[in-house]
């Protein structure tokens, strides 16, 4: 039971230990009640913004999709290689048929064919010795 006094000097309210204890009580319990509601509020917020940055899982470039992809580069590039291979030994020795002509075949010929054989590839040995002399060195020209 609480007692409440009033003086008519003062006009103040003197409220009993019991009564007061329970409003602080109650004051206090409010106060951790709001802080409690406070901290859930920041700590929901707090997980929907780092759901927002996460990025979603199962992205487009996989790991095995990455993987693919590097033996499908590396197919293509070792196919590029040997296509460009290729065509260079063609070039080189397309060069080299145009320097040194095509092997003749004297096998069983006359003297006569022999010799315009033999003048003409001394004629082309010259001719490739005056244009450029490396060359003459590194190619054998076909009788």
């Amino acid at each position: 039971m609480n007692v409440v006094s009033v003086t008519p000097a003062t006009s103040s309210v003197f409220v009993s230990s019991s009564e007061s204890a329970i409003k602080m009580g109650d004051e206090e319990r409010k106060k951790r009640e709001e802080k409690e509601r406070k901290k859930a509020e920041v700590r929901k917020r707090l997980e929907e913004s780092a759901k927002a940055k996460k990025p979603k899982k199962g992205g487009f470039m996989t790991p095995e999709r990455k993987k693919k992809l590097r033996v499908l580069l590396r197919k293509m590039a070792a196919e590029q290689l040997k296509a460009e291979q290729e065509k260079r030994a063609q070039e080189r020795r397309k060069i080299i048929k145009e320097r040194c002509g095509n092997p003749k075949a004297i096998d069983g010929a006359n003297e006569g064919k022999y010799q315009r054989v033999r003048i003409n590839a001394v004629q082309r040995w010259s001719n490739l010795r005056k244009s450029t002399p490396i060359v003459f060195l590194k190619y054998i020209i076909f009788i």
